[in-house]
């Protein structure tokens, strides 16, 4: 199922969104002052209109979609997700602001091939 391949600009699905994210950091982020990054996300998620979330026990990151970001999350990020997170519980989830999809990827698998399914190509 492919939610993101055609970003239609009619609305901005911004507070969709947010309702979507929110009861995620509340039930998945460990401790009040790890959710103050969730606040710095909320004002990213305003610039772009697809993206990438990544959320785990101690906080949460949120960083734009397109195939230079991709590669780069997925060589320099992912790589070294085991060794910087450990056992900690985590997802990773795409948005797209424009339709108010949140879908979670499975990043334990090939992230490339999966988040290119999310942007236009």
């Amino acid at each position: 199922m492919v939610f993101f391949k055609e970003v239609i600009k009619e609305q901005d699905e911004y507070e969709k969104l947010i309702g979507k994210m929110t009861p995620i950091v509340n039930g998945m982020v460990t401790s009040e002052k790890f959710r103050t990054e969730f606040k710095y996300d909320l004002k990213l998620i305003k610039k772009y209109d697809i993206f990438a979330w990544f959320v785990y026990d101690y906080g949460t990151y949120l960083f734009p979609l397109g195939d230079r970001e991709i590669k780069d999350f997925q060589e320099n990020w992912l790589q070294n997700l085991s060794e910087n997170f450990g056992n900690v519980k985590t997802s990773l989830f795409i948005g797209n602001r424009w339709t108010g999809e949140l879908s979670l990827v499975n990043h334990h698998q090939n992230v490339v091939e999966q988040l290119q399914l999310y942007i236009a190509v």
